[in-house]
This record gives C-alpha cells, structure tokens and sequence, in this order.
C-alpha cells in the first residue's frame, strides 16, 4: 500500500516510525518547508524512544505533490487551523480510488476534507499516541497509544487500512461510526491542552497536581455536557477514567498546545475549545472553566502577535 504522511510534525513522526519500521508499506512524507523538513530531507527522522534510544527513519520527504507518487492512502496530522489547505493538498496526493484519514485534533477537519474530496473518500478518527519535538528532525516518543477510526459516511471498506495499522503495532479500533470517539478526544484535548499550555507543565504533571487536576475535571465535566447537547453520549466517569490513565500511561509527553506556545505558534483552541462553547450557548449554557482557559489562550495569542510572533513553522 502506497501511504503518504500529510504533515510530519511530533504525531506524524511517531506515525512515521511506526508505518515504516513495522507496516510494510511504501511510505512517504508531505511536508512544509522549515528546519524540520531540512533536517529530514538530510540526515533522516530521528524517533528517540525511551528504551530503544534513537530510531533513525530514512524518509522519502517532499515540500511538492509532483515529487511524490499518487497514494492509496493519505494520514491527515497537520495543526486543524490548516485542514482547508490541506484536503487540497491531499486531492493532488491521492490516487483516484484513494482514502484520507484525518487523525487530527478537534472538530470540524472531517467535514472541511469531505467538502473538497466527497465524504465516500474521507474516514476520521483520532490517536492516543503522542511525542514532542526536541530539535529539527528529532522527536520525542510520547508513550503507546491506538488509534480508533471509521468511516466518515458509511460504505467505506477500511479493512486493509486497519490490517496495516495492526502490523505497525498503532493498536488500531475500527468503529462503524468515528464520531463518539472523536467527541471523546474533544473531552480529552479540551481539559489537558488548554491546562498544559497555560501551566507548562507535562502529562504526568497535570494529572498528579492537586490543582490542576481538579480543574481538567471540571473542563472535562463541561466538555461531555457539550457533547450530549451534540447528540453524542458519553459517561462522564469512564471518560475522566481514559483521561487519568492516558496522562499517566504519557507521563512525559508535553502536550501540542503547550508545545505550540513555547514555540510561538498559533494554537488549535478553535477547534477545541470553541465548540464546547458554542454547543452551550444552543443550550444557554455558558461552561465557565472551559470559557475562562478560552479567554486566557487568545489573551497569549493575541499578545503574542501583537508583539510580533505568531510563527508557524512546523
């Protein structure tokens, strides 16, 4: 299977490693010019895990569609703010019977991709695997995760897809319907994001400090709200049990809204954090905890800008 990685930030490194040293496929990279694409191009994609050391990928990367070949399948991981851009991107990439997955976080990148490729050709899911970006070229392994996907309109056969994750050992969940799943995520992204980036603090940390644990439990409580105002019911205690674990099982991971901020970039609180809020205000309800972190990231935002940052090499 011909594979081809949109974006190879911190996510899409650790899906690199994985497809390539496991998958069996022919894998390539699409991805923004910037010191990590120099880095990769030169000397290749270093994974650096912590009982296995450095895992260096030798990687067919390209900054140009016309330099890859057309693929069967398309591993959408770029920052939600650019999904427009990217199922453009991912149209002059696939072949014309081929399917892109969308791994991305928040709400809305499925529907964007259907909008340019048809939802026939669209599957979305999300990932709990995780890594950070020390350096150009050199990603940190953030801990084991899964990746649970499906269809985004039904009919889709995705079985080849989900064998090929098996291989890669990327622990993979196929569903008939992504969509709960992917509220999940949002329940998940929403309380640890938001907290990590304003914190600075790692997974581990979060979830063993006393204060900022008793605040993504209340973000997590409104986020499952959200949902079931969206049609999607999730048990609040079992979620907030996925949540814990998953930071504890990623203790040292740094999450990508804190890795965003430090590095000056613009973070995904649109994609996260906004439709939290908006389902509220259909139910007037105004989700206080997740309306004060919202307030306070586009507060750093705006600083920032205002300031002259807002860089978004990737």
């Amino acid at each position: 299977m011909k594979v081809t990685l949109l974006g190879c930030g911190a996510l899409g490194s650790v899906f690199a490693m994985l497809l390539h040293r496991y998958g069996e496929c022919d894998l390539q990279v699409f991805q923004r010019p910037g010191d990590h694409f120099e880095a990769m191009s030169s000397g290749g994609l270093n994974v650096h895990h912590p009982h296995e050391g450095k895992i260096t990928v030798p990687l067919r990367v390209s900054t140009k569609t016309s330099e890859l070949e057309p693929a069967d399948l398309v591993i959408v991981t770029v920052k939600s703010y650019d999904t427009e851009t990217a199922a453009g991107t991912a149209m002059d990439l696939l072949k014309t019977d081929g399917i892109v997955l969308t791994l991305q976080n928040g709400l809305g990148n499925a529907e964007l991709i259907s909008a340019v490729l048809g939802p026939e050709r669209v599957a979305a899911g999300i990932t709990t695997f995780g890594g950070y970006r020390k350096a150009p070229g050199n990603v940190v392994w953030g801990g084991e995760g899964k990746v649970v996907f499906g269809p985004w309109s039904g009919g889709l056969d995705l079985e080849p897809v989900r064998m090929l994750f098996e291989k890669s050992r990327m622990n993979p969940v196929l569903l008939d319907d992504p969509r709960p799943a992917i509220w999940g995520k949002i329940v998940i992204n929403a309380a640890v994001n938001p907290a990590a980036a304003l914190s600075r603090l790692c997974n581990g940390a979060l979830v063993a400090n006393d204060q900022s644990r008793e605040l993504m439990k209340n973000v997590a409580r409104e986020a499952v709200r959200a949902a079931g105002i969206s049609g999607v019911d999730i048990d609040p205690e079992t979620s907030w049990r996925n949540l814990v674990e998953t930071l504890q099982r990623t203790a040292a991971n740094r999450p990508s809204m804190l890795q965003d901020v430090e590095a000056g970039r613009k973070t995904e609180i649109e994609a996260i954090l906004a439709p939290i809020l908006k389902a509220g205000e259909t139910a007037g309800e105004t989700f206080p905890f997740t309306r004060a972190l919202y307030s306070l990231l586009c507060a750093v935002e705006q600083e920032r800008l205002a300031a002259g940052g807002g860089s978004d090499a990737r």
